[in-house]
């Protein structure tokens, strides 16, 4: 998929994760991408993961494979339902004075974002974030 894309400039992705059966054993969760043409087609769809219980990891998995299928220098937007997710990437990306130190207050989350932040700025990414609705009338 990465080869795939690799001529785009621009890229436009919707993203969710999803959590069921939250504090139980059966807790799973999974993540998944779609990736939307300039004529509203869907190019690439990914699904993955299971047993990784927590909706706010489920998010950032799904943005983390945004990135990683995202060539260097591209423009990508990314449309999403979790505000929290918004907030979390764009705080951290905005604060030059993050050390590495400071990932580890992030709990149980800091190696994904970690890792996103890393892809952001080592690919030279220009990430736009779009809050969406959850389950309103958005086709995708």
């Amino acid at each position: 998929m990465q080869q795939h894309l690799r001529d785009e400039d621009n890229l436009t992705f919707y993203t969710d994760g999803s959590l069921i059966n939250a504090n139980t054993q059966a807790a799973s969760i999974s993540a998944s991408f779609i990736c939307i043409s300039d004529t509203n087609n869907i190019t690439h769809l990914f699904t993955t993961i299971e047993n990784w219980s927590s909706s706010l990891r489920a998010e950032l998995f799904a943005i983390l494979l945004t990135l990683i299928v995202s060539p260097h220098g591209c423009r990508v937007d990314i449309n999403t339902d979790s505000q929290n997710l918004i907030n979390i990437i764009q705080w951290i990306c905005n604060h030059l004075t993050f050390s590495i130190r400071d990932y580890f207050y992030l709990l149980n989350n800091n190696l994904i974002i970690n890792n996103i932040i890393s892809i952001i700025k080592s690919k030279n990414l220009v990430i736009c974030f779009n809050k969406v609705k959850a389950h309103n009338n958005n086709y995708f």
